[in-house]
């Protein structure tokens, strides 16, 4: 590694790489601790990454800014922003929608529930040291109920944003268990209560908006990164973008979804080769979608299928459908026509695609948020197949907390919201507790 620095002042340039949340909220505290003149480079024309809303009252982008995660950090950014949220109560009641009828969540758990919770663990934690993928754990574990082992599969897949046999059956042996036990994530253990659901007030995309406008002028947009270059006999980068221009910078902070790293070309020694090649290995996730009109009627609880599951809270205008298979629209169109006729919902009209910013929809058509085939972010959640277990813990780096797959190398620094270092972050909490982190870092290395 060279051109590494040991001493900022206040020349430093810091060049941040994608105006989502988590590189927003970076840009923003390093510009509060005023050691650099900071810069945001957004590839679309509009900032939020996948953090939409529509003016439908509909959520393009997290549906919950939790995620089924601990909102504490969003929460306290939220308040610090002057935004106003809400925290809703979401029941635990599942059904399992399985060739035109319903499956009670009871029956399911029932098979569960009759054994022990320490033997459960136990048998989980015992296939997981044994197997690679989550997808072998519940081969086993529901060998003799197919049925049970498919209801299990859908919630894990639409929870962790990936198909069970792309997930390393020991980096979510924890998060497994818990849904087994009746909960869904580490976090969220208990069924009594139902499912926390944060938002804010006037859409979710209200936080990016914000911290952009805490930004001024310093974000340019339609800005594509194609390359970084080292620059000889300095300990500068430059920046090359897809429009012919380029930047010099000290220090680059890459708040990208990991899909962009399989094209991006990079100076040999600027990322060590072996965490590059793990870094590509992180699988965008395979969720799309759905934005179902209710017609005013309501849901209660979730809905599950071998292809999806349908979710709805108090106060929505739409139904909120996760399709966790790879996406086909002729299947989509059945199916949820079919559900909407089993739940005595008005069939949409139509079924229309949204590439990206929202506009004003007829309020009787089904909005589709294909996000494996979006633009700049060419898939949902990530997901960490087996290959990268070793690559899932936890480092100290200047007083910090790090993922090793995503710790600083030399001047380039990753915000991801594939790098949570705590396991009970949520999509966009990781994002934000990754930016926190990677802008400390650089604070930190200020005062060397």
């Amino acid at each position: 590694m060279t051109g590494i620095m040991t001493r900022m002042n206040s020349d430093l340039k810091i060049e941040i790489i994608g105006a989502g949340a988590g590189g927003l909220l970076t840009a923003y505290r390093l510009k509060q601790s005023k050691i650099a003149d900071v810069h945001v480079n957004e590839a679309r024309s509009r900032v939020g990454g996948r953090l939409v809303s529509s003016p439908n009252q509909c959520e393009l982008g997290a549906w919950s800014l939790g995620d089924g995660g601990n909102p504490e950090t969003i929460q306290r950014i939220a308040i610090e922003l002057g935004l106003e949220t809400t925290v809703t109560l979401l029941p635990w009641k599942r059904r399992f929608w399985s060739d035109g009828e319903f499956i009670d969540r009871a029956l399911a758990f029932e098979q569960v529930f009759s054994q022990d919770k320490v033997r459960i663990k136990d048998c989980i934690k015992r296939l997981a040291t044994s197997s690679d993928t989550l997808q072998e754990v519940l081969d086993e574990f529901f060998k003799d109920n197919p049925l049970i082992k498919r209801y299990f599969s859908c919630t894990i897949a639409i929870y962790q944003g990936s198909p069970l046999n792309q997930l390393s059956a020991k980096i979510y042996e924890e998060a497994t268990t818990e849904l087994l036990l009746g909960g869904l994530s580490e976090v969220y253990k208990s069924t009594e209560e139902g499912l926390p659901l944060l938002r804010v007030k006037g859409g979710n995309d209200q936080l990016v908006k914000k911290l952009a406008e805490k930004l001024e002028d310093k974000i340019k947009f339609n800005k594509v990164l194609v390359s970084i270059r080292k620059i000889p006999e300095s300990h500068k980068l430059q920046l090359n973008f897809s429009d012919g221009t380029s930047k010099e910078t000290e220090i680059v902070v890459l708040a990208l979804p990991v899909s962009a790293y399989s094209t991006l070309e990079i100076d040999e020694d600027l990322i060590p080769q072996k965490q590059l090649e793990a870094i590509k290995q992180v699988r965008p996730g395979t969720v799309s979608k759905i934005l179902l009109p209710n017609g005013g009627k309501k849901i209660e609880g979730a809905i599950l299928s071998d292809d999806f599951g349908a979710i709805m809270a108090e106060g929505d205008q739409y139904i909120t459908i996760f399709w966790h298979k790879p996406f086909d629209m002729e299947s989509c169109v059945l199916q949820i026509t079919q559900l909407a006729q089993k739940l005595n919902l008005p069939v949409p009209s139509a079924f229309i695609r949204v590439e990206d910013s929202p506009v004003l929809y007829p309020k009787d058509v089904a909005l589709i948020v294909d996000w494996p085939r979006t633009a700049y972010t060419n898939g949902s959640y990530s997901a960490y197949p087996h290959q990268l277990d070793e690559w899932v813990k936890i480092e100290k780096i200047n007083g910090q907390e790090v993922q090793s797959l995503f710790k600083p190398a030399g001047n380039i620094y990753f915000v991801n919201d594939a790098a949570p270092v705590h396991a009970s972050a949520g999509c966009v909490g990781a994002a934000f507790e990754s930016a926190e982190i990677v802008a400390q870092l650089i604070i930190n290395r200020s005062q060397i």
